[in-house]
């Protein structure tokens, strides 16, 4: 059974999902979710995720899909990514019980 994950975990599951581009997140001000934005190597914007709630980001399915989703979305535009999967999160820690596809 998957547990729910930190904010920090989510987020770096965010930066890393959308490699070779950089993914900026943002917590919002009530902290109970973040954006994300990933552009490319000369800093124009290719995706811009406006909210990702803690119900999402908190879930590892529904954050995994969110990713998966804004990746497919990317793709869909010409932008190819590295593979990328999201790793099976055994505990609230956050550590993959096997190591991501970087």
């Amino acid at each position: 059974m998957s547990k729910s994950i930190s904010y920090e975990k989510a987020s770096d599951l965010a930066r890393e999902a959308f490699k070779p581009y950089t993914s900026t997140v943002e917590r919002n001000a009530a902290g109970d979710g973040f954006s994300f934005r990933v552009s490319d190597r000369q800093g124009q914007e290719l995706l811009a995720v406006p909210t990702l709630g803690a119900e999402v980001y908190g879930d590892p399915v529904r954050l995994g899909e969110a990713l998966q989703r804004a990746r497919l979305d990317l793709g869909k535009k010409g932008h190819e990514l590295e593979p990328w999967t999201m790793p099976v999160l055994t505990d609230a820690t956050g550590i993959p019980e096997t190591p991501p596809n970087y």
